[in-house]
């Protein structure tokens, strides 16, 4: 099979007319999706990338290379990247930076990427289609996503655009089909255009009364909502800071409550406003020159209350309402420098003589009636807002203990309660109860999410994020209030973090569970698809054969059904000659109505069938049909069993098989005269729908039975092992993305002391850890990829040490759990326990003083160069 050529059977220029007609046409699309961007530079490569499209399109298809656009697409959409470097992770910033919900997008690295593959990939497809109109139709359908998306203002210009394109590539593509005279094409060229010019008029006309293109899309107001739980990023560099003091730098802040929980503000676009560069820092103005190294995104970090901002190279917007920086145009990129000016830092004194807020700060005061405990704390607070704001604060820190991670919950009144009364709060928690309490004491406040280093070393990462109080005074704006609760849990944080010397840690230690998540990537979903394959497919194969086979067996029943009806010389004959016809049509030669001798014309000339169709004609209707004898009619049996056979064996292997499973025979057979199965309806069998709903239990039967809880002993190595209900409930609460059935949380105990905890996880069904992608999810999911193979004795594990912990991960031989030990650092029994739990897995016992393992070694990693040992 040659590969297609559209100038095939039109000339050397009907391939050049076909790429045209697709470069224009895809063009249009490339001119109305470039509309949704705020830049002129899109509109030129979406008139470019059509044009590359349709040149590649054209070299595959005069080549055998019809897979050339897919590689062609990608590389074109890498080279639009240049010269920002980062790969998918811009594609994915793009996307997750609002999407095209909101136009004009800013045209990012990674929208220049899906704006030129997209459309260079339309192009060769066009051009692939092999027909000039066909050609069109992707342009067209280019045209129309981008018409959906197009922001309000310049809505006009793009959908006309797009038409006077289509118009011109639809012109090409007829003129070249229904090529006539020079006047001729001249003329239905002129009614076109005139044609094309009234309905662009008539757009413009209907665009100045807001029928077709409404202006509400592009300020639409997104309602304030609850905080998303950010994903685990791994360490790096974010940005550089340099200041003279250590300041919390904000991103943004939370200051809706709806009596359960606090929301983000309600975002508008229209807000924003231009921030010029300072002249210069007030006398004890707030200072900081950052430098962002890979931050992403379009907000900025900034300070409280910001005077100005010194950017070379790019525009900063301010919202009012938050104080929030933002990119307009662009992203955060490497590199980028700027300086912020904030308003002087008041002292104590300061706040302590300001007066009270206005009322246009009413809004920050918002809160339900304070529970029992806050109403007895307010009658002791002083009368000063700043004095008041302290005592709360501080008699929040004397009794609250910090634990567990910062993720954004709900805080309703009766949770602070819990939090005065010495409970454990997670950081986020605190941060929101001293919002609440500056509220019922009558100071507006708020919540500030942010990056915050009180040792100041110069380099922020994701550790240092931050949440924090935010205090409105009158004259000083809003202030941020940072401080930390004297006393914490040990935590079982996997990045490594600074030691704050006020935060003193308690005797307890936190059961923090790690539940290991889905990879973003198609090789897990690879692995889901395998496994429902390998228990699907099977029965689909076996009802798929049924089904198939359901003819066979019919004909074979026809068969037996005839043998015993031929009772007779004459019948006996009929019979053989019937399953030759009836084999022939199955195998789509001939038809039913065709006699014997008018048959032998639709076959290749054979004398032995030459002689088998005279005396079927002859035996049955001649002059032999009184005078026939056994000897005939075995006669006519061998010779019709025979040209079947040598008519099947001249057939492809393809039409063999499509006769094993063709109903043709059953629908129509060559004679109505003998019997069949037509009688008893078997030939209109449909059996392929009812037959596939076996799939379904032949799945299920075929999955391997849940997971059992895992016996674990009482106790190992002089440790008590305890199970913890409650905090097994994580695993429950992990959502879609986790890939745990069901978990199992024990704590590790030496007296009142917490040396650790031991999490045993069971896989999802489909899910085990001999696949290297489910295991590369685990360790990278708990461990953030940092762990490194030891061996401690015959038992091969996952380790991770950190300055606070060690972490020891186990997958068991079948592969569908895992067994996670997160120990302090400072417990030297982490690799015995391990060691000893895996022997009480395999044998059932726990090993003696005598069979104590060996010290943990690290498996040596292989040279890819040699396959040995480095």
């Amino acid at each position: 099979m040659t590969a297609f050529s559209p100038a095939a059977g039109a000339g050397e220029n009907a391939g050049w007319r076909l790429c045209v007609a697709a470069a224009v046409a895809v063009g249009g699309g490339g001119w109305v999706l470039a509309g949704v961007f705020d830049s002129w530079w899109a509109r030129g490569l979406g008139l470019l990338a059509p044009a590359v499209g349709a040149l590649v399109g054209l070299y595959a298809s005069r080549s055998r290379w019809s897979y050339l656009p897919v590689p062609a697409a990608l590389v074109a959409g890498w080279v639009a990247m240049l010269p920002d470097a980062g790969g998918p992770r811009l594609i994915t910033e793009a996307l997750n930076s609002g999407g095209l919900s909101q136009p004009p997008v800013p045209f990012d690295p990674g929208w220049r990427f899906l704006l030129v593959a997209l459309l260079v990939a339309a192009a060769a497809v066009s051009v692939l289609l092999g027909q000039a109109r066909l050609a069109v139709l992707p342009g067209a359908a280019v045209v129309l996503v981008g018409v959906l998306v197009q922001p309000t203002d310049g809505a006009v210009v793009a959908v006309i655009g797009g038409l006077v394109f289509l118009a011109a590539a639809l012109a090409v593509a007829v003129g070249g089909e229904d090529a006539g005279s020079g006047g001729f094409e001249l003329r239905r060229l002129a009614r076109g255009g005139a044609a094309l010019g009234g309905l662009v008029a008539l757009l413009v006309a209907l665009s100045q009364f807001g029928f077709l293109f409404p202006s509400s899309e592009a300020h639409e107001v997104i309602p304030p909502k609850r905080p998303e739980v950010p994903p685990p990023t791994p360490d790096r560099v974010l940005f550089k800071v340099e200041a003279d003091r250590p300041l919390p730098l904000r991103l943004g802040v939370l200051d809706v409550y709806d009596g359960r929980g606090f929301l983000t503000p309600p975002y508008d676009t229209r807000r924003f406003r231009k921030l010029d560069a300072p002249t210069a820092a007030a006398d004890g103005g707030a200072f900081a020159a950052i430098e962002i190294v890979d931050l992403g995104g379009h907000l900025l970090p900034g300070l409280a209350s910001p005077a100005g901002v010194r950017v070379r190279g790019a525009r900063v917007e301010v919202d009012p309402r938050t104080d929030q920086l933002r990119l307009p145009k662009t992203r955060a990129r490497k590199g980028l420098k700027y300086q912020i000016v904030g308003a002087p830092v008041p002292s104590a004194a300061d706040l302590e003589a300001s007066p009270p807020a206005g009322d246009g700060l009413r809004e920050f005061l918002d809160v339900p009636a304070p529970p029992p405990a806050v109403e007895a704390l307010l009658a002791e607070a002083p009368t000063s807002s700043y004095a008041r704001l302290q005592f709360l604060r501080t008699a929040l820190y004397s009794r609250v203990v910090a634990a567990g991670a910062g993720n954004p919950v709900d805080v309703p009144p009766e949770r602070v309660a819990e939090l005065l009364d010495g409970k454990e709060g997670s950081p986020y928690e605190i941060a929101a109860a001293e919002v609440l309490l500056a509220r019922w004491g009558g100071v507006p406040a708020r919540l500030g999410y942010g990056y915050y280093d009180p040792q100041g070393s110069g380099e922020i990462r994701p550790r240092n994020g931050a949440m924090w109080m935010e205090a409105y005074f009158e004259g000083h704006g809003w202030v941020p209030v940072v401080g930390s609760p004297p006393r914490a849990k040990s935590s079982f944080n996997r990045e490594p973090k600074k030691q704050d010397p006020l935060v003193r840690a308690t005797d307890d230690l936190a059961l923090v569970v790690y539940v290991p998540v889905r990879l973003t990537t198609v090789r897990l979903l690879y692995t889901y698809v395998r496994w429902w394959v390998a228990r699907v497919l099977p029965g689909l194969v076996a009802v798929g054969l049924a089904v198939a086979l359901v003819p066979f067996a019919l004909r074979q029943l026809r068969r037996w059904r005839r043998r015993r009806w031929a009772d007779t010389p004459a019948r006996k004959l009929l019979v053989a000659y019937a399953e030759l016809r009836d084999g022939a049509l199955d195998m789509n030669i001939g038809a039913p109505e065709m006699t014997p001798l008018e048959f032998l014309a639709a076959v290749a000339p054979d004398d032995e069938h030459t002689q088998l169709a005279w005396l079927v004609t002859r035996g049955l209707w001649g002059d032999l049909r009184r005078d026939l004898t056994a000897a005939d009619v075995q006669a006519g049996e061998d010779m019709a069993a025979s040209v079947l056979r040598r008519m099947r064996r001249a057939q492809p292997f393809a039409n063999r098989v499509g006769a094993l499973i063709s109903r043709a025979s059953l629908r129509s057979p060559w004679s109505t005269d003998i019997p069949s199965v037509r009688g008893f309806g078997l030939h209109r069998l449909r059996l392929a729908p009812a037959a596939l709903l076996l799939v379904v239990p032949l799945a299920f039967s075929t999955a391997p039975a849940a997971v059992e809880k895992a016996d674990v002993p009482r106790s190992v190595v002089g440790v008590e092992v305890r199970e913890e209900p409650t905090a097994a409930e994580a695993f429950d609460q992990a959502g879609a993305a986790s890939i745990v059935e069901h978990g199992q949380v024990f704590s590790l105990r030496r007296g009142d002391d917490v040396e650790g905890s031991l999490q045993i996880g069971a896989f999802e069904p489909g899910l085990t850890a001999s696949d290297g992608d489910v295991r590369r999810a685990v360790v990278k999911s708990i461990g953030g990829g940092q762990f490194r193979l030891i061996r401690i004795g015959s038992v091969r594990a996952y380790a991770l040490d950190l300055p606070e912990q060690r972490f020891l991960l186990w997958f068991p031989p079948d592969g569908r759990s895992y067994y996670l030990v997160v120990t302090r650092s400072s417990f030297d029994q982490a690799d015995r326990f391990l060691a000893a739990l895996v022997e009480y897995q395999r044998t059932g016992r726990l090993p003696g003083a005598a069979e104590q393992p060996a010290p943990a070694t690290d498996v040596p990693v292989p040279d890819p160069r040699r396959g040995a040992p480095q």
